[in-house]
């Protein structure tokens, strides 16, 4: 789509055509915004625009999912030069600095965070606490199907502050009951204040698992992770107290205006 006076007009055509994107006009662009669900092909495009016209440098936004990919991509000159970013930093972000920084300061010092997922969204959410409240909590118990493979790629390339916290890693399935009752047996929650944040890339087992930690722990904080924005999660959380975490929603209201020209 392309932004004008009169709103979007919208063009259909390959953009891996040379062709197709000197048709385009692109030395007459003041931005462009290139977040197709495919990394590779948005890395690919954005460094042919950077080509064409290189006077755009940073008003070439261009997202970019696998945190991995990002960081592999560091030093390229597309990465140098234009604008890049990431849906799960802007909502780990978010959720860190609005919500769980705020839970912490009327909390214990001995606080702990449940992390169910740990994934992109998991591991960027504990790489900002981290950063940002790393002297708030001294327990992270982290559950994930595949937990040994991506704690392995999170201590590569982020590493765990074992300084700060302890971390422990539970290799099993949000959706079962038999996992919160392992947590529950080990960790003693319920002398503690603990916070969950439900992560997984299954936004129904997220909303699930929240309403039943809600439940089971009278002092807690529970987040859900969804990736569109949902009415009906909405309400449930005014219901329930469990916060949502919408991704879609806080990719939009993160977005400076200046990047559509507004």
């Amino acid at each position: 789509a392309v932004l004008s006076e009169g709103g979007p007009i919208y063009v259909h055509g390959d953009l891996q055509s040379d062709i197709f994107l000197d048709r385009l006009k692109l030395g007459k662009a003041q931005r462009i915004v290139v977040a197709t669900d495919d990394d590779f092909f948005n890395l690919d495009i954005a460094t042919r625009v950077l080509a064409r016209v290189p006077k755009l440098g940073e008003n070439i936004i261009v997202h970019v999912a696998d945190l991995s990919l990002l960081r592999a991509v560091d030093a390229t000159r597309v990465a140098r030069e234009c604008t890049t970013f990431n849906t799960f930093h802007v909502a780990a972000t978010h959720l860190v600095r609005t919500e769980l920084l705020e839970w912490f300061q009327h909390t214990v010092e001995d606080d702990i965070v449940v992390l169910g997922g740990f994934g992109r969204f998991g591991q960027t959410v504990l790489d900002e606490l981290q950063v940002h409240a790393g002297e708030r909590f001294n327990k992270v118990v982290i559950i994930d199907p595949n937990i040994v493979a991506q704690a392995a790629l999170f201590d590569e390339q982020v590493g765990f502050r074992r300084d700060h916290y302890e971390h422990f890693l539970i290799s099993s399935d949000l959706a079962s009951p038999e996992t919160w009752k392992e947590i529950e047996k080990r960790f003693d929650l319920q002398n503690h204040t603990p916070a969950f944040v439900l992560g997984s890339s299954n936004d129904a087992t997220n909303i699930r698992s929240a309403l039943s930690v809600q439940k089971m722990y009278k002092e807690t904080r529970a987040f859900a992770r969804v990736s569109e924005h949902s009415s009906f999660a909405e309400d449930l959380a005014k219901d329930t107290g469990v916060r949502i975490i919408s991704l879609a929603a806080l990719l939009g209201e993160s977005m400076p205006s200046t990047w559509f020209g507004r």
